[in-house]
């Protein structure tokens, strides 16, 4: 199984120049091929982004637009991964613009990059770099500290250099075998959970977990934030003379107080997207290690958060990304992970798409979610999930999760 480690290094001022220069060469070269597949695509072409690398290689080095005011080329202080995976990345993003629109889903073409738009961040080879405990040798840069080691044994696959919130971060993918990120359950129990925003779920067994609300805690400190970054820019709008919205291609003079002032906000917003991340993966984590099945309410949480009057408390929450979380959890065919039902409330043809007679009772396979069987169940039907596995049946029923044992399942 491939999985991710991100490290946070510090970094001496030497080496977030790099980066940031490293970030910024990434973004520039994926600007360039963006800009070459998209003329080509327009004279009626079919651009290769191996062929547009190849191009770019024969001039990264002598067209004057890749050279410094010295007329040396600068991409010689950069390492090659930096400027050689931006084409790998866009011949994947245009093969899945493609097939999303094959299958006449939702889809958006590759976009330019703009410097304070984007992430910044730039890969890096699994043979270009080493880990040593808590540092890491790092091309260009040399040795660089972690706060903490890797966390798994494996190969390692490669890594990627970002930045968040003016901290830089090591994210190493390394493939683990399966017989050391697999563990047991603790319990056979099956347990339905209902997502809410008074408790962030509550389970069959009348158990309530509070959630930790950290944009509630900090919305306070967040508001004095945004409103004294507000003020900042205001002010420097007004020195420069600018009335209303800044125009296309206008800058403002740079300030080292309003830099400041954006850094510190957004750190408070990856504090809260960190709290709120820790809390969603231990719950889910639990569940999963402690249930042979779990039953859960299918929600339709962009819908939900059109109600102005709930959508702070319910993006508060995360119900989204606890959704998403149980899939990952439970991800893998072997027998002892733990299963997950999905309960809709509305009839199945509203949710599913290309669904065409769906059965009273029956079983529906997504693409999406491999290795799990998901059960549509209208709101006014019953529905029965087979556990041959663990001899245990699901009986769900319309407003509230009931578990018992009952007869063998109506297929």
């Amino acid at each position: 199984m491939l999985l991710a480690h991100r490290i946070r290094i510090d970094a001496t001022a030497i080496q977030r120049d790099y980066f940031a220069r490293a970030a910024g060469t990434a973004r520039r070269v994926w600007n360039w091929a963006l800009a070459e597949w998209n003329r080509q695509a327009a004279c009626g072409l079919r651009p290769n982004a191996m062929a547009l690398k190849k191009v770019f290689n024969r001039i990264k080095y002598s067209d004057p637009d890749w050279l410094d005011a010295d007329g040396k080329p600068w991409l010689r202080a950069i390492h090659r991964d930096a400027h050689a995976q931006p084409f790998a990345n866009l011949a994947k993003a245009w093969s899945r613009y493609f097939e999303q629109r094959r299958a006449s889903q939702p889809a958006h073409a590759p976009r330019f990059r703009k410097k304070g738009r984007s992430a910044d961040a730039f890969y890096l080879a699994n043979d270009k770099f080493r880990l040593e405990g808590r540092s890491a040798v790092l091309p260009k840069v040399g040795r660089v500290a972690l706060r903490e080691a890797l966390r798994w044994d494996g190969k390692i696959m490669g890594a990627s250099v970002s930045r968040e919130a003016g901290h830089w971060h090591l994210a190493v993918q390394v493939d683990v075998p399966d017989h050391l990120t697999r563990r047991r359950r603790t319990g056979d129990a099956v347990t339905g959970i209902d997502l809410g925003v008074t408790s962030a779920a509550t389970l069959s067994s009348g158990e309530k977990i509070a959630a930790p609300r950290p944009l509630k805690a900090a919305l306070r400190r967040l508001r004095i934030r945004s409103r004294r970054q507000s003020r900042k820019l205001e002010a420097a709008k007004a020195a420069a003379g600018i009335v209303g919205r800044i125009g296309k291609g206008t800058r403002l003079q740079a300030s080292k107080n309003r830099t400041k002032g954006a850094l510190a906000l957004a750190r408070l917003h990856a504090r809260i997207a960190r709290v709120r991340q820790d809390f969603t993966h231990k719950l889910t984590t639990r569940l999963c290690r402690e249930n042979q099945a779990l039953v859960i309410e299918d929600l339709n949480v962009r819908g939900m958060l059109a109600n102005a009057r709930l959508a702070r408390a319910i993006a508060d929450v995360g119900f989204s990304d606890a959704i998403d979380l149980f899939w990952i959890e439970t991800c893998g065919n072997h027998d002892d992970a733990c299963r997950v039902v999905l309960i809709y409330d509305t009839p199945a043809t509203e949710w599913l798409a290309n669904s065409a007679a769906i059965p009273q009772f029956g079983y529906l396979d997504l693409g999406k979610r491999e290795s799990q069987r998901v059960l549509a169940v209208r709101a006014t039907e019953r529905a029965y999930l087979d556990l041959p596995v663990y001899g245990s049946e699901i009986v769900a029923g319309h407003g509230r999760t009931e578990i018992a044992r009952c007869e063998p399942a109506i297929r």
